[in-house]
C-alpha cells in the first residue's frame, strides 16, 4: 500500500511539474483588426491583402452605411 501511495504522489508531481513548465509556451495571443478598405469589399481581394500584410483573415462586414468595409483580423503581439 505504501507503495502505491508513493507512486501516485510521484506521479502527481510529475503531472504538476509538466504543468507548470508549459505555461510560458503557450502564450496568450491577443486578436487585432484593421480596416483595410472603408469604400468597398470583394471578399476575394480582402482576404488576399489581410493575408499580403497581415497573415491574417479577411472579411466583408456591414456597420450601418450603405457599403462593406474589409475587416483584417489577425494575431497581434
Amino acid at each position: 500500500m505504501a507503495k502505491l501511495i508513493t507512486f501516485s504522489h510521484f506521479f502527481l508531481l510529475f503531472l504538476l511539474v509538466s504543468a507548470v513548465s508549459m505555461v510560458p509556451v503557450a502564450h496568450a495571443r491577443r486578436l487585432c483588426t484593421v480596416e483595410l478598405d472603408p469604400n468597398g469589399c470583394i471578399l476575394q481581394a480582402c482576404q488576399w491583402q489581410c493575408f499580403q500584410q497581415h497573415h491574417g483573415i479577411g472579411q466583408c462586414a456591414h456597420f450601418g452605411s450603405q457599403n462593406y468595409h474589409c475587416i483584417c483580423v489577425y494575431f497581434c503581439l
